[in-house]
């Protein structure tokens, strides 16, 4: 039995030994890694605004603007307002989560125009239309625009709110998706062309023994390859890779 963990301190002489006593050392407390910031709280974690979403309202009427305004910042929304289509795309970034409000009672159908532009973007990023015009035709025209939701005036502070809330939601599960298929595509980029297809064939469900005979190789190496699949694939089963082949769009 070993003796205990310290330091060994002198304890006077004893028959002509020296002798010790041993001390124990008090455990030393690995350092505790620096806290970040508190997540957000609140309805704004609720509503989908965790990545710090922005609300782009394009109105050119100030009252209106105004009106949304109020609207949406109790939810713990940040509001930016424009006066023109011009201004809003100067400031404008699809890449950042966010969801526009737009007034398609605009002039020269300008709000019109304006979500089949932020539609036909890079990231489509979701848009609320609002509108005094009490005919359905209104409506659809603004969904077929690329609008994602329709908001007839005068405004309900409650039902506006929630379109944006919504709209926010809608942008986040988009970008996420995104995300993945960027990562699945990424994965599949680093298969040889010999592991693409295996993979293939695996995912619909060929046998090793098959793909062996197919291949004019060893069931060995068709193992070996389709271990390095699923470890390159970040997949851990047959399902998970089918899953990953599907985001990165791979024709099986």
């Amino acid at each position: 039995m070993g003796e205990p963990r310290g330091h060994r301190q002198r304890d006077g002489c004893h028959g002509g030994w020296m002798m010790y006593r041993v001390v124990p050392q008090k455990p030393v407390e690995a350092p505790r890694p620096e806290e970040g910031p508190a997540p957000p709280s609140g309805r704004v974690a609720s509503d989908g605004n965790g990545f710090g979403a922005t609300v782009y309202v394009v109105a050119n009427e100030v009252g209106l603007a105004d009106q949304i305004r109020s609207a949406v910042e109790p939810a713990g929304l940040p509001v930016r307002c424009f006066a023109s289509c011009e201004d809003f795309w100067t400031q404008y970034d699809p890449f950042h989560p966010s969801c526009v409000v737009v007034d398609v009672d605009m002039a020269c159908e300008a709000g019109l125009s304006l979500l089949e532009r932020i539609a036909d973007g890079p990231v489509r990023v979701p848009a609320v239309a609002i509108s005094g015009t009490q005919d359905p035709y209104e409506a659809i025209q603004s969904m077929k625009a690329g609008a994602t939701d329709f908001v007839p005036k005068p405004l309900g502070e409650e039902s506006l709110r929630r379109s944006v809330c919504q709209a926010l939601a809608r942008d986040q599960d988009q970008r996420r998706q995104d995300a993945r298929r960027i990562e699945a595509l990424a994965c599949w980029g680093h298969l040889t062309p010999r592991e693409q297809d295996i993979a293939r064939r695996v995912a619909v469900g060929v046998a090793n023994r098959q793909i062996a005979k197919d291949l004019s190789i060893s069931i060995r190496t068709v193992e070996t390859h389709r271990a390095r699949i699923m470890r390159k694939m970040n997949a851990t089963n047959l399902a998970a890779l089918v899953r990953q082949l599907m985001l990165a769009q791979v024709c099986v």
